[in-house]
């Protein structure tokens, strides 16, 4: 695992090993939290379920479209949001946002004033 965090694949993982009833391995890698800061992966540490919606849910939803023929893989977004109809954003395809490589930023940091 410690392979595929530094190829960049996730950022940490905890995994646990048991045998028999008995844990043989409990270990955390890498960091949970890589920007703004870095903090540390713990045994402890609880992820959200966010990544897994985007695979349980909207990875099978769109699998689904396109298998009826509502939408082409290499069809541009912008026919269907007009958000995307921009300088920048115009020649994205539904491909390229189902395999990262739309060049969109990966997240924005939002801050909040009171």
């Amino acid at each position: 695992m410690n392979e595929r965090i530094e190829a960049g694949d996730f950022p940490s993982a905890v995994c646990l090993v048991a045998e028999k009833g008995e844990i043989v391995v409990h270990e955390a890698l890498g960091y949970a939290v890589v920007e703004p800061e870095r903090i540390e992966a713990r045994v402890d540490t609880i992820y959200d379920l966010a990544s897994l919606t985007k695979v349980l849910v909207t990875g099978l939803l769109v699998a689904k479209v396109i298998e009826d023929g509502k939408f082409p893989p290499d069809g541009r977004v912008s026919v269907y949001l007009k958000e995307f109809d921009t300088e920048g954003k115009r020649t994205i395809t539904i491909s390229d946002l189902l395999t990262h490589r739309s060049h969109l930023p990966a997240w924005k940091p939002f801050l909040f004033f009171w």
